[in-house]
């Protein structure tokens, strides 16, 4: 039985999770591993106004600026592990150099059960965002994620973003196998990760899961996706009901007839689609012949309510024709068109 006191039981649910706690155990880490405790991390943990919620860490200025590195990554997982600390929710580590280690530490955090005696309630994880930006992960980092993500392991992450990582398509590879079977995850982002046209099968993968639950995907920025990667992942949209927001900005798609014949693709996928709502293609210079295709398919779509496409090269009447065919409202461009009306 719990412990009482003053007449109230008390569980280990109804004590608050003490960042203080959390603090000691990460210092006696640091120190075990001969590396000094991250100042910027410190800060973090002390302070009193989210209670240990949301640990975010970033580039803040060059003078003062300290790495948390894979080291010091790993003593605050094992910290986080050690203390049960179930208050934090969202983690938001940016520019830090984890590498793939960093990304194999945290893995093992989301995926870490911590097993209580039959009369406490059982202790679960509350992460729900995580953010690591920039921090040098590649394949192997990407596959530690991907395990973490599979079915049955970490049900409570939403969201996911791993932009400016060298993960390649050999690493959207490894990490899709395990969103593959997640039924949880909400958004994913993956821009500037550095993937060609091959990560296409990859993404269809996620997307085709019968239960998958993904609303935003976010590939901008990866411009040897072009046309292959577009065909590939058109084909997922065909068997998904979930995904409302495409993000493919800067995505190298043109002119060539593996590109148009990606857009053709697209544009029939997002037709038939019962979800999607927002499509972000700007920054890709598919012209007017482009334009045309995609308005074949988005032309009948009166749901979508965001659309960003690149007017260079494309004739008036067609870009006009196709926000026309979205309710994006709030778009400056649209507002210029509007105005040339």
């Amino acid at each position: 039985m719990p412990k009482v006191k003053d007449g109230n039981p008390k569980t280990s649910e109804s004590a608050e999770p003490d960042p203080r706690h959390l603090l000691a155990s990460y210092i006696k880490h640091s120190k075990e591993i001969g590396i000094d405790p991250c100042k910027q991390l410190v800060a973090a943990l002390q302070n009193s106004t989210n209670g240990g919620k949301q640990i975010i860490l970033g580039r803040i200025n060059k003078e003062s600026y300290e790495e948390l590195k894979s080291g010091g990554c790993r003593a605050f997982v094992n910290a986080l592990i050690e203390s049960s600390f179930s208050a934090i929710e969202e983690i938001r580590i940016c520019s830090q150099q984890l590498g793939d280690q960093g990304a194999i530490s945290i893995s093992n955090l989301l995926s870490t059960t911590v097993t209580r005696p039959a009369s406490e309630p059982q202790f679960q994880w509350k992460i729900t965002f995580l953010e690591l930006l920039s921090n040098g992960i590649g394949p192997r980092g990407a596959q530690a994620l991907g395990r973490s993500l599979e079915v049955a392991n970490c049900t409570t992450l939403a969201t996911l973003i791993l932009d400016f990582n060298p993960i390649t398509s050999a690493g959207a590879a490894l990490l899709c196998k395990g969103l593959s079977t997640n039924s949880h995850l909400k958004s994913l982002s993956l821009n500037y990760c550095n993937l060609d046209g091959s990560s296409g099968s990859a993404f269809r993968s996620v997307l085709t899961f019968n239960r998958c639950g993904l609303v935003c995907l976010s590939l901008s920025g990866n411009a040897a996706l072009g046309g292959e990667g577009l065909c590939s992942i058109s084909n997922g949209l065909k068997d998904n009901k979930s995904m409302k927001t495409i993000r493919l900005a800067d995505c190298g798609l043109g002119t060539s007839n593996i590109d148009q014949k990606g857009l053709a693709e697209f544009a029939h996928a997002v037709s038939t689609h019962p979800q999607i709502i927002a499509i972000d293609l700007s920054r890709n210079y598919i012209r007017t012949d482009g334009g045309n295709l995609l308005l074949s398919g988005i032309g009948n779509k009166p749901q979508l309510t965001e659309l960003l496409i690149e007017p260079n090269g494309m004739h008036e009447d067609v870009f006009k024709a196709l926000y026309r065919s979205s309710a994006s409202k709030s778009s400056s461009k649209k507002k210029k068109s509007k105005k040339k009306q």
